[in-house]
C-alpha cells in the first residue's frame, strides 16, 4: 500500500505535488499544533497539581507539628506551675484540709485545660502512683507501674514518650483510636522525677486538617500501625482504592496526581491527592486558543497555496519547454504575464532557446572546418633533427665517396617528404608500414645494432588507416626505451585483423617505465578519450597519436600501453575498419 501511494505520488505533476504536499503538511501541522499545545497544558496543569500537594503537605506538616508543640508547651506549663509541683511533692500544706482544697482546684484546672483542646483527657500522678488525678474519669489502671514498661527508658531519654497501643496502662474509656503522650513532672528545684503527666488525643480531634484544604483537595493520614488518623475521602471509596492498594504502596491514576510522605515523629504517613484535568478537560478550558489558531491556519493554507500556483505555473510551462528543446524544437517560446523576476526567467529562456538555435547551426559549420583543422595540426612531421642527421649522414657519405649509399639514403628520405606532403589523411596500411620502414631504415645508419621484426597479415594491407600513427610511437621507443643503452635494440611491429577491428602492436625490448609514469599515462589517455579537447604539456607522442585516433575514430577504439623495466614497453592499437 505504502509503494502504490509513493508511485502515485510520484506520477503527479509539480503542481499536484505541491497543493497535495501543502494540504498534508498543514493538516499535520495542525495535528501537531494540536498535540504539542494540548501536551503544554496538561502538562502544566499537572505541574501545578504537583505544586498544590507539595504546598497542602507543607502546610499540614507545619500545621501539625505546631499542633503538638502547643500540646507539650501547655503540658510542660502545667507539670511547672506551683500547685502540681506542691501536690506531687507533698509538701507546702499546713493542714490537710488545705492539701484537698488543692486537690479540687486540680480537677477544675484539669477540666479547663480539657476544654481549650476540644475535651482532650489528661491525667497526672506522682512517681509512685501514691496521688493521681485526672477528667471524666481518665485514670491509670489500677496496679500499673510504668516504669515496668518497656519504652520507660525512651521515656527516660526524651522526657515524652507518645503510645499508640496504650490500652494495657489507661482505662478503658480511653478509645484506641488515639495518641498518648506522656511527660515526666520534674521538680523545678532537684530535677528529680516527681510524678508523670499524660495527655490522649483522639484522632477526631485533628478534624482540624479539614479547614485547611480546597475543593478537590483530599487528605489520608494513617500512623505507623495503618489506623487512619484523618480522612476526608471516605465518600469517596474508589479515590481511597486509588491511592493505596491492600499493602499501602501507591496505585497512582492517569487523572489524580498522588503525593506520599512522612508527618509527625512517629512516623505517620500522610497521602494527598488531588485530580488532575483530563485532556479534554485541558483542551476544554483552553478552547479560546484554538479557537484562535485554527482561523489562522486556514489563512495561511490559503495563501500558501495561491502561491504555489503562482510559483509552479511557470515551472510547469519552463518543463514542458524543455521537453521541446530536448526534441530539438527551438522554435518553442513561452507565453507569459509576469512582470517580475519570474517573467524575466521565461524571457530569458525564450532568448536562450533563440540564441541556441543560431549557437548550433554555427557550432555545426565550425565543428567541421574545426576538426578538419585538428586533425591537420595533430599529424606528426618529419622532426627537423631527423632531417638534419640524414642530411649529415648522406653529406659524410659523399665525402667518403659512398654516393651509391648516398644515392639510397636520399632516395628514402624522397619518398618519406612526398608521403608527408600528401593531400590524404587516410591511407592504405601499406603505404604507412612502407613510410615506418623508410623511417627505421634511415634510422638504421645510426643504430648500427637496432633489430626490427615485422608480423604483417596480407590482408590488412590494402585496408584504410590514419596516416602517422606508427611512426611516433616507434619514435618513442628509439627515443626513450633505447636511452643510455648500448646493443641489442629489438622493435616488434605487428599488424592483424581482432575482432573486426585493425590491431596495431608496437613492442620494444627497451628501458620499460616505472609504475607511477606508467599510471601517469594511462590517465592522461583515459583523459582525452573523454575529452580530445583536453590540454596536455608532457608525453607529446604518444597523447597526439592517443588524440588524434579518438578525434578520428571515437571513443569505441582502445589504445593501451604496457611497460616494465625488465620485458621495455608494449603499445596495442585497436580501431575500426572503415571505407
Amino acid at each position: 500500500m505504502k509503494r502504490e501511494i509513493l508511485k502515485l505520488y510520484k506520477n503527479l505533476n509539480l503542481n499536484k505535488k505541491i497543493r497535495y504536499t501543502t494540504l498534508v503538511s498543514f493538516f499535520a501541522m495542525f495535528v501537531l499544533c494540536f498535540a504539542v499545545i494540548t501536551a503544554f497544558f496538561t502538562y502544566r496543569e499537572k505541574e501545578l497539581s504537583e505544586n498544590r500537594l507539595i504546598d497542602m503537605y507543607e502546610r499540614i506538616d507545619a500545621r501539625l507539628n505546631h499542633y503538638m508543640d502547643e500540646i507539650d508547651m501547655s503540658a510542660y506549663t502545667v507539670m511547672c506551675s506551683k500547685w502540681v509541683q506542691q501536690l506531687l511533692n507533698e509538701t507546702g500544706f499546713s493542714t490537710s484540709a488545705e492539701m484537698q482544697m488543692y486537690r479540687k482546684n486540680a480537677s477544675h484546672f484539669l477540666s479547663s485545660y480539657s476544654s481549650m483542646y476540644d475535651n482532650l483527657k489528661c491525667v497526672i500522678f506522682s512517681e509512685d502512683q501514691s496521688y493521681i488525678k485526672s477528667n471524666n474519669s481518665f485514670n491509670v489502671r489500677q496496679g500499673f507501674d510504668i516504669r515496668e514498661q518497656e519504652w520507660y527508658g525512651e521515656l527516660e531519654k526524651e522526657e515524652k514518650y507518645r503510645e499508640l497501643d496504650h490500652s494495657s496502662m489507661l482505662t478503658e474509656r480511653v478509645g484506641k483510636d488515639s495518641l498518648t503522650v506522656y511527660y515526666i513532672a520534674k521538680n523545678i528545684y532537684t530535677f528529680q522525677n516527681i510524678g508523670y503527666f499524660a495527655v490522649n488525643l483522639e484522632y477526631g480531634q485533628f478534624q482540624f486538617v479539614s479547614e485547611m484544604l480546597n475543593e478537590n483537595e483530599y487528605v489520608l493520614i494513617r500512623n505507623q500501625n495503618g489506623q487512619t488518623v484523618f480522612s476526608n475521602m471516605e465518600e469517596r471509596e474508589e479515590l481511597l482504592e486509588k491511592i493505596t492498594s491492600e499493602n499501602g504502596e501507591i496505585s497512582g491514576s492517569s487523572h489524580l496526581r498522588v503525593y506520599e510522605e512522612k508527618v509527625m515523629e512517629d512516623g505517620w504517613t500522610i497521602w494527598l491527592l488531588t485530580e488532575n484535568p483530563t485532556v479534554f478537560e485541558s483542551v476544554r478550558r483552553h478552547l479560546y486558543i484554538f479557537l484562535i489558531i485554527i482561523p489562522v491556519i486556514f489563512v495561511f493554507l490559503g495563501i500558501s497555496l495561491l502561491m504555489s500556483r503562482y510559483l509552479t505555473e511557470p515551472i510547469v510551462k519552463c518543463t514542458e519547454a524543455f521537453r521541446e528543446v530536448q526534441n530539438k524544437n527551438f522554435e518553442i517560446c513561452i507565453q507569459h504575464q509576469y512582470t517580475d523576476e519570474i517573467g524575466g526567467m521565461l524571457d530569458g529562456f525564450n532568448e536562450m532557446t533563440r540564441n541556441i538555435k543560431r549557437l548550433i547551426e554555427q557550432n555545426q559549420l565550425m565543428y567541421q572546418a574545426h576538426q578538419q583543422a585538428e586533425l591537420k595540426i595533430l599529424q606528426q612531421r618529419i622532426n627537423p633533427h631527423f632531417l638534419c642527421n640524414t642530411l649529415e649522414i648522406i653529406n659524410g657519405m659523399i665525402l667518403l665517396g659512398d654516393s651509391d649509399q648516398a644515392i639510397e639514403l636520399t632516395g628514402m628520405l624522397g619518398k618519406m617528404y612526398r608521403y608527408d606532403l600528401g593531400e590524404d589523411d587516410i591511407v592504405p596500411v601499406r603505404e604507412e608500414l612502407s613510410y615506418l620502414k623508410n623511417y627505421l631504415d634511415i634510422l638504421a645508419y645510426k643504430y648500427r645494432n637496432l633489430q626490427v621484426a615485422y608480423q604483417i597479415e596480407p590482408e590488412v594491407l590494402d585496408m584504410p588507416l590514419l596516416k602517422f600513427i606508427c611512426q611516433p610511437l616507434v619514435e618513442n621507443s628509439l627515443k626513450h626505451g633505447f636511452c643510455k643503452r648500448a646493443g641489442n635494440e629489438r622493435i616488434e611491429i605487428g599488424i592483424r585483423l581482432l575482432n573486426g577491428n585493425i590491431c596495431i602492436i608496437i613492442q620494444d625490448n627497451g628501458n620499460g617505465m616505472k609504475e607511477t609514469v606508467l599510471e601517469e599515462l594511462r590517465e592522461k589517455i583515459a583523459m582525452l578519450k573523454k575529452n580530445q579537447a583536453a590540454e596536455i604539456n608532457d608525453y607529446i607522442g604518444v597523447l597526439n597519436t592517443a588524440r588524434r585516433i579518438f578525434l578520428q575514430y571515437g571513443r569505441e577504439c582502445v589504445f593501451e600501453i604496457e611497460s616494465s623495466v625488465v620485458l621495455g614497453t608494449r603499445t596495442e592499437i585497436q580501431i575500426p575498419v572503415k571505407e
